[in-house]
Formats: C-alpha cells, sequence, structure tokens
C-alpha cells in the first residue's frame, strides 16, 4: 500500500505492514514523533511536577548544586518555576537548581499514543515521515525539500495555534487589576 494511502487512513496503520513503505516508517516514526513533540510546547503532551530534591553523587554547577528528580516520561524540561516565575535549572539526568525553595517543573511528556496528537501534529508527522519516503524511493532531492518545507510550515501554524493556548495576560489590554476595578465600579458613582 502506498504512502499516500496510508495517510489517510492514520499513522498508526503504516507501521503495522510488510512493506518496503512500513520498514521506512518504522525506522523514522520514533524520532520523528519526538522531533514534533520537542518542537513546540504541545499543550496535550504539557505537565507540571513538583520539584522532589534528590541526593546524588554528581555536582551540578557551581551556583546549581540541588539536584531535582526528574519527572517520568519526560522528553524535555521546558521550565522550572517558583511562585510563577522562572528559575535557572539545567536539566541533565536529573534537574539542577540553585536551592530547595518549592518548585514546579514544566515538562514536554514523551507522548506515544498517537491519538492523543492533535490533527495538525499528525499532519506535521506526516510530512516528515514523507521527506523520508521521498529520499528512500525516489532520491529526488527538490521533492524531500517540499515535503520538509510543507512540514516548516505546518510546524509555524501550529506554533500560532498553541501559542492561543498559552496565553496569560488580559484579554482586551489594560491591567486586569484596572478591569476588575473597573468592572466593580461601574455605574456607582
Amino acid at each position: 500500500m502506498l504512502f499516500a494511502e496510508h495517510k489517510a487512513h492514520g499513522l498508526e496503520n503504516i507501521l503495522e505492514d510488510d512493506t518496503e513503505e512500513a520498514n521506512i516508517a518504522r525506522l523514522h516514526f520514533d524520532p520523528t514523533r519526538q522531533l514534533v513533540l520537542e518542537q513546540l510546547d504541545w499543550g496535550f503532551a504539557r505537565a507540571r511536577f513538583q520539584g522532589v530534591k534528590v541526593n546524588t553523587t554528581s555536582v551540578g554547577t557551581p551556583h546549581l548544586t540541588v539536584a531535582l528528580q526528574r519527572p517520568p516520561n519526560t522528553l524535555r524540561v521546558r521550565q522550572v518555576t517558583r511562585c510563577d516565575h522562572p528559575v535557572e535549572f539545567l536539566s541533565e539526568n536529573v534537574i539542577w537548581v540553585a536551592d530547595d525553595a518549592e518548585t514546579l517543573v514544566h515538562i514536554t511528556r514523551d507522548e506515544r499514543e498517537i491519538s492523543l496528537f492533535p490533527p495538525i501534529a499528525r499532519t506535521a508527522m506526516v510530512y516528515h515521515l514523507a521527506h523520508h519516503f521521498v529520499l528512500a524511493f525516489s532520491r529526488s532531492l527538490n521533492r524531500s525539500n517540499q515535503m520538509l518545507d510543507n512540514f516548516y510550515r505546518t510546524m509555524a501554524m501550529a506554533e500560532e495555534t498553541e501559542a492561543l493556548g498559552r496565553f496569560n495576560g488580559p484579554a482586551y489590554g489594560g491591567s486586569t487589576d484596572q478591569a476588575a476595578h473597573d468592572y466593580v465600579t461601574w455605574g456607582y458613582r
């Protein structure tokens, strides 16, 4: 079955065939999935955990001396915060921070369930996998570059969509305090 036909059926089906296309897909599927997850702070793969201090014999840096446990199923540590303010950190096999005050670790989960990916993330994966298919079967660098361009355009559209979900400011400009004050005092002068 051709890759284009698999696109209509979903990404999961292509991995189960005994075709040459399925072999290429199995080879590149997991790295492509991880690439798509790491590129953006996807809402479906975002998680926060309370930082848990661990004892370790390794050493961080001179000013990052406290080791926190890396949350399970972590693909990427995005941020460490204390009281909603970012703090400096270094992510290795543990997460290094400056002190042992209470922190939240913001991560991208290593999500493996493709049905949880939004359609735009699956589309990006299809374009990136298509890039590998073109190189393997037609050896057309121009067509491969077209697939990569489609991948980057799709990821740019996804960034715009995901950014809307991360917006934390007031919806209509001005300060939140002023908007609350205007709401409470409206009509009572």
